[in-house]
């Protein structure tokens, strides 16, 4: 027996889904790797230093982000139940945000050993840089979990703030010239941006929850037994039938 065709509106909503998640993974790749490309074209001679830096602060925060996909599915159901999906949320949002603090850590106090040890001390020309991409790239996390969820969401506002976010990053980029730290610099204001109008899309995603829910019905406290002084009907009690 032949399979029937989808319907046309199945389609096109497929199209339209596939479109809007396109249009939201496009400029989270731009964010980020457009840095070391913008470095490079600018003619930086350290490039290869900025390169090293900007490797070694994705790799500890994307497994946070793998572990916390894990926990987005079951914050979408709570959320779709009508239950509170904010504690599944914050508890993914603290995976994502461990391990690029402890590189930030790690940053402060060994930058020069650790990319020594990683990649050799031929490009360890950026290390005092590394804590501040460190805490961008954690940023860019953030905003990378909150889109997932509000995509699942079904709130495609976030394409467009995101659309605007990677324009004004590449200026910002480019206007630091080049230098690593001022690079790493304007990337963590870029990115804290970015982070915080997309995480504002997430509370107003849940305040309209809670004004849809409405206001709890009240409870109907359950009559006990008639008390002594209770008006009682003519004829004793109980009332005839």
């Amino acid at each position: 027996m032949p399979i029937p065709a989808p319907r046309p509106s199945a389609r096109q909503s497929v199209i339209a889904d596939t479109t809007v998640a396109l249009g939201a993974l496009v400029p989270l790749a731009l964010l980020q790797n457009m840095d070391v490309v913008i470095v490079g074209w600018l003619g930086s001679s350290g490039v290869g230093g900025y390169a090293a830096i900007s490797t070694a602060c994705k790799v500890p925060v994307f497994i946070g982000l793998a572990v916390a996909n894990f926990l987005l599915p079951e914050a979408a159901r709570r959320r779709k139940e009508g239950r509170p999906a904010g504690g599944t949320l914050a508890i993914a949002l603290a995976f994502v945000v461990t391990p690029g603090l402890v590189l930030a850590a790690i940053g402060l106090v060994g930058a020069k050993w650790l990319l020594g040890l990683v990649f050799g001390p031929h490009l360890t020309g950026a290390a005092p840089a590394l804590w501040v991409l460190a805490l961008s790239m954690t940023l860019l996390a953030v905003t990378l979990m909150f889109t997932t969820y509000l995509l699942g969401a079904g709130v495609r506002r976030v394409v467009g703030v995101l659309a605007v976010a990677t324009v004004a990053t590449a200026g910002a980029l480019v206007s630091a010239g080049g230098g690593a730290m001022a690079t790493a610099v304007a990337a963590l204001a870029a990115e804290s941006v970015t982070a915080l109008a997309v995480g504002l899309l997430v509370v107003q995603l849940h305040h309209a929850d809670r004004r849809a829910a409405g206001p709890a019905p009240d409870a109907v406290e359950p009559r006990g037994p008639a008390a002594v002084g209770d008006p009682q009907p003519e004829g004793g009690f109980p009332a005839p039938v």
